[in-house]
This record gives structure tokens, sequence and C-alpha cells, in this order.
């Protein structure tokens, strides 16, 4: 299996003459090699399910130097499907073995996945003339899922379900694996510029799903997680400067809201970053949010704090460019009319009125 992993990653590295019958053949080895990857991974999934398995010795080493050592060079939407292996692999490894046989594998996958989507999301935010339109949209969707899978494979790592008692009611806590890699610094740094990361790249649905993460995970670690949550606050302002996160300015204000309520000294990391923010403007703010005991309004002084320094925050209500699933009966209580009314005064399709 081994073999036939690494095979695939040679044949890529060939030279390919654009046109010819070579490429063809090649590509469609390639293709194979996908194929067989992917049912690689599936029957991996299986047998990581049976505990006798983890007794092997060398075990760690031996994934680390084979279908995970070949992350940096496989296209995305492989390294997607890898994370169905690193999900049973989470679920199924024997809690006494995650110091020496789990931890290393997760240093190794959170460091190399991370480096790899930073790389792709700044190229992704820099227009290159040298791509055409296809090649961005297929870059742009590939980004964005493999985004979506890590930080869902973080979640997976570092939270297990609350049991409650009741089945309407589900809560979160950390796992077991959380607690044993949160008891190394080297593991807390790594797993907050992970998630720090997932929270500023310019992707609606990872930011929402690392947003879970830095509230059940970092938050509550109190003053002693300041300088961590400080980098989660930075990377969250940020976010909010993005205009296809305007929807979902409601829970990141929140999650301010909770910051400065919950670890008012990890507001000193806003002086300086957001530009005019001085010493004295952000111990106003904790000043201002820790009077208040109302969150709707511990809300108002956050959302009145960035819209001082620019930052527009769009209102707390849901907006109507969010309530697509209305678009169907809106779209037949018009079918009568005999002029759409998002046409505009020269009978040209108005985008902006389809949302009236």
């Amino acid at each position: 299996m081994k073999q036939l992993l690494n095979s695939y990653s040679a044949v890529r590295k060939k030279s390919i003459v654009k046109g010819s019958t070579r490429e063809v053949h090649v590509q469609y080895i390639q293709g194979w090699y996908e194929i067989m990857r992917e049912h690689s991974y599936q029957i991996m999934t299986h047998f990581l399910k049976r505990k006798d398995l983890y007794n092997l010795p060398n075990l760690s080493e031996l994934l680390n130097s084979s279908i995970f050592h070949e992350i940096p060079s496989q296209p995305l939407n492989q390294t997607n499907l890898l994370f169905i292996v690193l999900t049973s692999l989470v679920n199924s490894c024997p809690q006494e073995l995650y110091p020496n046989f789990l931890a290393p594998i997760v240093q190794h996958v959170i460091t190399v996945v991370y480096d790899i989507l930073q790389v792709r999301w700044t190229k992704l935010q820099s227009q290159d003339a040298d791509k055409s339109a296809k090649q961005e949209v297929l870059e742009d969707k590939f980004v964005r899922d493999l985004s979506r899978t890590f930080v869902a494979w973080l979640k997976e790592l570092l939270l297990t379900e609350k049991k409650t008692g009741n089945a309407g009611d589900q809560d979160f806590e950390e796992s077991p694996a959380c607690r044993l890699l949160f008891s190394s610094p080297v593991f807390v740094t790594l797993i907050t510029k992970a998630v720090s990361g997932a929270l500023s790249w310019p992707d609606s649905l990872t930011m929402i799903r690392a947003l879970f993460i830095a509230q059940k995970v970092f938050i509550p670690l109190g003053a002693n997680g300041a300088i961590y949550i400080g980098e989660m606050l930075k990377s969250v302002v940020i976010a909010m400067t993005y205009q296809s996160s305007t929807t979902h300015h409601s829970l990141m204000v929140d999650f301010i809201r909770k910051v400065i309520s919950t670890v008012p000294s990890a507001a000193a990391v806003l002086v300086g970053f957001v530009p005019l923010c001085t010493a004295q403007v952000a111990e106003h703010l904790t000043t201002k949010v820790a009077e208040e005991k109302d969150d709707r309004k511990q809300k108002q002084v956050v959302e009145s704090f960035l819209s001082s320094f620019g930052i527009t925050v769009v209102g707390l209500d849901v907006p109507k460019r969010s309530k697509i699933l209305d678009l169907p009966e809106k779209a037949q209580s018009r079918a009568k009319q005999a002029a759409p009314s998002w046409h505009d005064e020269t009978g040209n399709i108005s985008i902006d009125r389809l949302w009236e």
C-alpha cells in the first residue's frame, strides 16, 4: 500500500508534452492512481478501527513516512480525502497511545496542512493574470473545501459531545486528546496558529467552525490563555472587514464580547493592531463592557467601539440577502406580473432588486 500511494507522486513529477499522446496516457495513469489512492484511504480507515492494529511497532513513523509524508505534493482534493483516515484515527486510537502515537501525527498534519492553506489563501487573494477563470474557480473551490474539512477535523480532535441526559440538548466539552495536547505549550501554540488562521481566511463556513472551537476550547482557559485568545481576537477583527462575512457579524461581535468580558487582558492586543486604538481606548472598552450586565448591551458597546475605528458592523438582525430560502415564494408571488420587479427602468435586469 505504501508503494502504491507513493508511486502516484512519482508519476506527477514526470514531464508532460502538451497535446501529445503521452500526455493522454499519463493523465489516464494519474486518474487511475487517484482512484486507487481513494480506495486505499477507505481501506486504511477501516483497519484503523481495529484496536489490535495499534500494537504494531513504529506504526506512527510508518504513517508519517507514507500517506502523511506526501501531503505537500498531493492535489488539494486528495488531501481533503485524507481527513477520512485522520478522523478514523482520532476516534479509534486508544487513549494510552495518545502521547507517543497520536500526538506526533497530529503535530505533523496540522503543521503541513496549515502551511499549505495559508500559502493557497494568500495566492487566491492576489490576482494571477496567468490563470484562466476556470482555473481560479477550481482553485477557490478546492482551497475552501480543504479549509472546511481541516477545521471540522480540528473540532473532532479537540471537542467531544457532552452527555447531558436530554436528547434535545447538545453541547461540547474538551476531548481527552485536547486535554493531553494542551498540556504542552508547543501544541497550544500550534493549534492557536491553525484556529487563528482559519478565523482570518475569507470563507464564512470555515470562520464559523473555527469560531466555535475558539469559544469552546480557548475562552474557558481564561486569563491563562490570554495570549492565545488575543491572537484569535485579532483574526476576528480582520474577518469583519471581509464583505463575505457581513451576514455573520452578530456571531463575531458576540465572540468579541465574550472575550472582553471573560478575559479583559486580551483587549491589549488591539492597541496598535487597530489603527488609532490606544491603551486608554482599550481600557475604556473593557470598563464599559464590565459595567453592562446585559449581553445585548455589551454587544452594542463592542459594535460602537468597532464602528468608531471605521469597521462597519452590519446590524445584528439577519440581513435580507441571507434569506435565500424565501426566493421561491417571492418568485411565485411575482409570476403574474407582466414585468418582473427586478427589471430596472430601462428593462435591464438589476441584481440588487432580486433581493428586495
